[in-house]
Order: C-alpha cells, then structure tokens, then sequence
C-alpha cells in the first residue's frame, strides 16, 4: 500500500529511539522502503507527544501532517491491516476542502 500513498504525494517516516546502524538492519531485514529517523535522544519523539511510560520506547502513534507542517490528524490505535486506507481517505477528504 506504500505505492498506493506515495502516488498521493504521501510520505512516510518513521521514528524510534533506536540508532542509524538499528534502523537499516531494521528496514533490510523487513524490507521497508521509506525513511526511518534515528532519534535516540526522544527529541522528536516527546515533541510528538508519543513518549511511553516504558523508558526508551515510544508509543505507536501516526501523525497526518500536512505540506506546511501542520499536524492534521492523530492517529493514537494504529490497526496495520486498515491504517493506509484510512490515511489515503483521510489526505483525500483534507485536500478537499471538507475538513
């Protein structure tokens, strides 16, 4: 489904508190083609509010953010199966107008 998000002009990103050399033993072995920020020291993580109360995970959330950088939806119980279906209904409805 990431094709299907990127035709939309979606990007996706992912972050962890995890370092660089984690992360592409990570996206190899899962095969992952989209980005994943090292972010060891939570600074974007707590910025997100997507801290956990375990010390050094973060909580699975996904954030809809738009062009300018503005937060559009939160997305705070991602169910894998359905979750890119609902972020391409939900760019779709935002660019038009209706939200």
């Amino acid at each position: 489904r990431l094709g299907e998000l990127q035709a939309i002009d979606v990007r996706i990103v992912g972050v962890s508190y995890d370092d660089v050399a984690s992360h592409k033993a990570f996206a190899k072995k899962y095969h992952l083609n989209f980005d994943l920020l090292a972010d060891p020291s939570g600074t974007v993580i707590a910025a997100y509010g997507a801290t956990s109360i375990l010390p050094g995970f973060a909580r699975r959330i996904s954030y809809l953010v738009d062009e300018k950088g503005v937060i559009r939806k939160v997305y705070p119980d991602v169910t894998p199966g359905i979750h890119a279906t609902e972020i391409m209904h939900d760019v779709r409805t935002i660019r038009a107008g209706s939200q």
